[in-house]
C-alpha cells in the first residue's frame, strides 16, 4: 500500500515529465488544479484535443516510429472534420494517406502533395482552407521529427474542438507512456 508521500511523489513526476515536454502554460495549470493522481486520470478527463494529441505528437519519436503512424489516423479524422463538401482534392490526399497506413499503397510523397495542395490553393475556386490547413499538419506529421505542433494544431480548428476529445479516445483509450 502506497503511503501519501509515495503517492504524491508519483503524481509529481508524471506532471514533472509532462512539463518538461514543453507543455503549454494552461494545460499545465489544468493538470495542478484539479489535482490528478495519475496521467491516466487526467486523460480520461481531458476535453482538450489539442492538447491530448500535442502529447501524442511530442511523444512519437521519429516520422516511421510506430507511434507517429498510429497517430496519422487520428490526424486524419480531425482533418476530415473540416470536409464542407467544397474541396475533393484536399480530401483526395487524406484518402491517399489512408491508403498508405493500411498498407494498400506505397509511402505519398510528401513534397510533391505539398506542392499539389499550393497549387490547387492558387487556382482552383473550391478550396476549403480550413481542410487544406489540416491536411498539411497530417503531411507535416508524416515528414517531420518532431510533430507536435502538427498534432496539437489538427484538433484546434472549430470543429474539432466541437467533437472534443472522443475521436482521440477512440484510437488511444488510455494515456501513453511517459
Amino acid at each position: 500500500m502506497m503511503t501519501t508521500s509515495q503517492e504524491a511523489e508519483g503524481a509529481v513526476s508524471w506532471l514533472d515529465k509532462i512539463e518538461k515536454l514543453a507543455a503549454c502554460q494552461p494545460a499545465m495549470r489544468w493538470l495542478r488544479e484539479e489535482g490528478f493522481q495519475s496521467l491516466e486520470e487526467a486523460w480520461q478527463a481531458c476535453t482538450r484535443p489539442d492538447w491530448m494529441l500535442w502529447l501524442l505528437g511530442r511523444l512519437s519519436t521519429s516520422p516511421e516510429s510506430p507511434q507517429r503512424i498510429a497517430l496519422l489516423p487520428v490526424l486524419c479524422d480531425y482533418a476530415e472534420l473540416e470536409d464542407s463538401g467544397e474541396d475533393p482534392f484536399s480530401l483526395a490526399v487524406l484518402k491517399r494517406v489512408r491508403a498508405w497506413l493500411r498498407g494498400e499503397s506505397q509511402k505519398p510523397n510528401v513534397e510533391a502533395l505539398y506542392a499539389e495542395l499550393e497549387w490547387h490553393a492558387r487556382t482552383l475556386a473550391q478550396y476549403n482552407l480550413e481542410l487544406a490547413i489540416s491536411v498539411i499538419r497530417v503531411l507535416d506529421a508524416i515528414q517531420r521529427e518532431n510533430c507536435s505542433w502538427a498534432a496539437g494544431g489538427a484538433a484546434s480548428g472549430p470543429k474539432a474542438m466541437e467533437a472534443g476529445s472522443t475521436i482521440v479516445r477512440r484510437h488511444f483509450p488510455h494515456a501513453p507512456n511517459l
